[in-house]
């Protein structure tokens, strides 16, 4: 089932097209990781989905509801979002931020330190600490609690691991993954692109306004390319002699003392040849392209195409 589908989607301001004839899709159970540079259009995807703002042209469904039929009003209760910073009250303390919520939704005092506890912060249910004095992540994980009220099928999070220290990521990370066995589905765009490669099982790439790739993590890892690496006493030698021996050989010098090797050559006829030619061959080990090489490289791709 198909959460949120978009068709044609395009934003302008004036002359400028934020958002171009974007179709994208995110099915229930996902954890889409949105990316791409900032300006690439995912926050005013993210604020048209939310209906903050309308479509130039365009348009998506949300639940199966078009965005321009009156019941994607009733749609729109089974998600929320948390976009560029979490919206807490900092005068307030954590309970009574969600007490807001629920008054803002129209929905009961049920089981609030429920929420708390599934964000990692029941240490502050009976705390009169106000919220601008937590950390950073402690403000994430209230902003998400806060998102959910109302038990929302699909949340939004934009930049959710932005600004937090090495601790604050790994416990973020884990409460997507938990939320997601929940039944959660999430679009979370993000620049941290390691860290998003650890939770998403599906992306879509995006650049000036252009969706350029979808596809699920089993097609990143399947089309991300594969090399062996050499660490040799003499690059350009070696890197003339592989040219010589292997002549459809695909190279790279990485650095001054290593080579990379994206050919299918096993990497024992690579080390025979270098050593039988004189040289000496420090290190050798095999490596997958990551997140972050395979957007350059879409990205390079569609910057020349």
């Amino acid at each position: 089932m198909a959460i949120l589908q978009t068709y044609g989607l395009t934003k302008k301001y004036g002359a400028k097209l934020a958002v171009d004839n974007v179709n994208m899709c995110i099915e229930q159970g996902d954890i889409y990781g949105f990316v791409g540079e900032n300006g690439a259009g995912k926050t005013t995807i993210i604020r048209l989905v939310s209906g903050l703002i309308s479509p130039s042209s365009g348009g998506f469904t949300l639940f199966g509801v078009k965005n321009d039929d009156a019941a994607v009003i009733a749609a729109r209760k089974q998600m929320s979002a948390v976009v560029e910073a979490p919206s807490v009250y900092l005068n307030m303390t954590a309970m009574d931020n969600l007490k807001t919520q629920c008054k803002i939704l129209g929905v009961d005092f049920v089981s609030l330190e429920e929420y708390l506890k599934k964000v990692g912060l029941e240490d502050v249910i009976s705390d009169k600490k106000k919220a601008k004095n937590f950390s950073l992540g402690m403000r994430q994980r209230l902003g998400i609690a806060m998102a959910l009220i109302g038990e929302p099928k699909f949340i939004i999070l934009d930049e959710p691991m932005n600004g937090l220290d090495p601790s604050g990521i790994v416990e973020m990370r884990e409460l997507i993954h938990r939320l997601n066995r929940e039944g959660v589905t999430f679009l979370i765009s993000s620049h941290i692109l390691e860290e998003l490669s650890k939770v998403a099982t599906k992306y879509g790439v995006i650049s000036h306004g252009k969706l350029i790739r979808e596809l699920t993590a089993e097609e990143l890892h399947a089309e991300a390319r594969r090399s062996v690496e050499l660490t040799v006493d003499n690059v350009a030698g070696a890197k003339s002699l592989l040219m010589q021996t292997f002549p459809d050989i695909s190279l790279e010098v990485k650095d001054e003392t290593t080579l990379a090797v994206y050919s299918e050559i096993n990497a024992g006829e690579l080390v025979k040849a270098l050593v039988t030619g004189g040289f000496t061959v420090v290190n050798v080990f095999s490596r997958e392209e990551n997140i972050e090489e395979f957007y350059m490289q879409l990205i390079g791709g569609e910057a020349h195409a």
